[in-house]
């Protein structure tokens, strides 16, 4: 009926874009239980178990799968250290020399490096899950480092460790040694800051963040200075010579990254871009 095409449809364009993203447990939820009853899925559950290293299929028991040794658009970090932050929160440091971690900002070959900002999606290996069938579930975050640093294989993410969160208590108590990391995926466009589209530029940008969304600014405040702060070149247009106010709320036990905010406030305000202040 009208309701069994609009779910259809609806799984189709959530499967879509998870594949689109790298999300491969996220892509392959429900995907077998569809094939066995529509053939033309077949295909698809194929190439997505490829990419997502199981060529032969996942075990049916599920409890036992061991991870794959290759993992398409994702690579294996190193964890070096782990310096708390507050009681909540944590500074995890990585380091790789595998090439295929990627950029964030592609370029070569007559191609322009895009000005935007970036995350990862890291998989935390808790076995068996409600997310799909793959022995991880997928989480996406924002490094406090810089791009040029994940180009030399360092990175540094901010992690709020949750009681009950399936990926980040996975990290507080295995305490893996290594990790697999996505290659960058872009969050916003530079200087609209929009998912979407490039004309927009602000006169002014005022930053609302929360909690761990500190490490947002960062990112963004490179762009004042692309070529020193990123290693790249982008038109002045798009670099963003703009004021900006940051307005971060915490809790009192949790009050994140203040030193280095002000600090990064200073050195884009060294560089030359001025503007900046934090409430």
């Amino acid at each position: 009926g009208t309701s069994e095409r609009l779910a259809s449809l609806r799984a189709a364009r959530a499967r879509q874009h998870a594949i689109s993203v790298s999300k491969w447990n996220t892509a392959l939820h429900g995907l077998a239980e569809q094939a066995a009853v529509k053939p033309a899925l077949r295909s698809e559950l194929s190439t997505l178990l490829r990419k997502a290293g199981f060529p032969e299929g996942v075990r049916a028991d599920r409890a036992g799968q061991a991870m794959p040794s290759a993992i398409a658009n994702y690579s294996q970090w190193s964890l070096e250290s782990v310096t708390p932050v507050t009681r909540h929160s944590a500074l995890f440091a990585f380091s790789s020399s595998d090439l295929k971690r990627g950029t964030p900002h592609p370029r070569g070959r007559g191609r322009m490096a895009e000005p935007v900002t970036w995350h990862t999606t890291l998989l935390a290996e808790v076995g068996p899950n409600a997310e799909g069938p793959l022995p991880w579930v997928e989480r996406d975050y924002t490094p406090v480092s810089s791009a040029k640093e994940w180009e030399q294989g360092r990175c540094e993410m901010l992690i709020k460790v949750y009681a009950d969160g399936a990926a980040t208590s996975w990290l507080h108590s295995a305490s893996p040694q290594r990790v697999w990391l996505s290659r960058p995926e872009r969050t916003l466009r530079v200087p609209g800051l929009v998912s979407e589209g490039r004309a927009f530029r602000p006169s002014s940008v005022l930053l609302l963040l929360a909690g761990t969304g500190a490490v947002a600014l960062p990112q963004i405040l490179a762009h004042r200075a692309p070529t020193a702060q990123l290693g790249i070149s982008s038109p002045r247009r798009d670099q963003l010579h703009v004021p900006v106010d940051v307005v971060l709320s915490c809790r009192e036990d949790d009050a994140l990254l203040l030193p280095q905010l002000a600090g990064w406030c200073r050195e884009s305000e060294e560089g030359g871009a001025g503007n900046e202040r934090v409430a």
